[in-house]
């Protein structure tokens, strides 16, 4: 009884708003009996919010874990996806997603996500174990235990080239070294980089792929650099040895104590960068000795309700099945190439 006087000025308040505002009474009675199933004004999402979510992490671990995805890989997944739940969308041609949404989708999350040109490195260098990871910082300890970040150099060799394997993918936004497992290699300028453990940078070591060096190659370099050439235009025995006469040493000699040459990678020159290799050396667990920074992964979040559970297994499935696809091969999925018709 006291529903039914509830309902009735209700109803009646319904029927006086509608021709009040010129509602339809019907729009009325939905928003009342269940707000959270009616839908928003305009063109419907194909994904929710909880799916996107879902996406926009995945391809973060994708990213550091050196398989990342471009924005192909990303409509690919979306397809993937979308077959798996039987879900057929009528704007998606065979349930394959457009360029556009792709750009959408890119920057709606913008501040999480960003287009990067990746590195490739070898597959075999991506591999390594954790237990060859424990096995060197156990190594690494007895090495550097008592010796100052003063008189530990980190360096590398990297080039400047123009490499044809390199595409934009998919990146966590602020990421320095986006990078790809690809088997391919690269021939082009050399330099050799090395910094100290308290953010000291020591000179560049140029290599050019030539017989010979012409003056102007030596020209507006940074300041006490130091240049050579070989036909690979990779450093070799010579060119490595000379680097450390010519620029290790001479550091070196003015210190007292043990010294220890580390190679890995460092962070790229910018206004900042004391700050920024005292940052690698940290990343790399070099200053302070810290191997969790190089075993660390991901972590996991358990907590999760039913839906989220369900909408990450379908997508942990649509990336694997693509990552899969990509190493070999057979995914009838690929790339189609633009060209003129006879």
């Amino acid at each position: 009884m006291k529903l039914t006087l509830f309902r009735k000025p209700l109803l009646q308040m319904q029927k006086v708003l509608a021709v009040q505002f010129k509602i339809p009474y019907t729009v009325l009675q939905r928003n009342t009996k269940n707000p959270t199933s009616v839908k928003k004004q305009g063109g419907q999402t194909v994904l929710t919010p909880i799916e996107k979510d879902t996406i926009v992490k995945k391809l973060q671990v994708c990213a550091e874990w050196g398989y990342p995805l471009d924005l192909h890989g990303l409509r690919l997944i979306i397809k993937l996806y979308l077959d798996r739940l039987g879900k057929t969308v009528a704007r998606f041609k065979n349930n394959m997603p457009g360029k556009d949404f792709s750009y959408g989708f890119m920057k709606r999350h913008k501040s999480k996500l960003a287009v990067r040109l990746c590195q490739n490195i070898k597959r075999a260098r991506a591999g390594v174990s954790p237990v060859a990871i424990n096995e060197y910082f156990d190594n690494l300890e007895g090495t550097l235990r008592n010796i100052l970040a003063s008189h530990r150099i980190n360096y590398d060799e990297t080039n400047l080239s123009n490499d044809p394997g390199r595409s934009k993918i998919i990146a966590k936004r602020g990421c320095k070294y986006p990078e790809r497992v690809f088997n391919q290699t690269k021939s082009a300028v050399s330099i050799m980089f090395a910094a100290t453990g308290d953010g000291k940078m020591l000179p560049c070591y140029v290599v050019y792929k030539a017989k010979h060096i012409y003056s102007t190659w030596v020209e507006g370099g940074p300041k006490y650099t130091r240049y050579n050439a070989t036909l690979s235009g990779w450093f070799d025995n010579m060119t490595f040895t000379d680097w450390l006469k010519a620029v290790v040493i001479p550091y070196l000699q003015r210190l007292d104590g043990d010294k220890v040459l580390i190679g890995d990678n460092l962070s790229k020159l910018s206004p900042m960068q004391k700050k920024n290799i005292k940052a690698g050396f940290c990343k790399a667990g070099l200053v302070p000795i810290n191997r969790d920074k190089v075993l660390s992964i991901p972590k996991v979040d358990e907590n999760k309700d039913a839906e989220i559970v369900n909408v990450d297994n379908n997508l942990e499935a649509s990336f694997c099945d693509l990552l899969k696809q990509m190493r070999y091969g057979d995914n009838g999925l690929k790339r189609k190439k633009s060209g003129k018709k006879n």
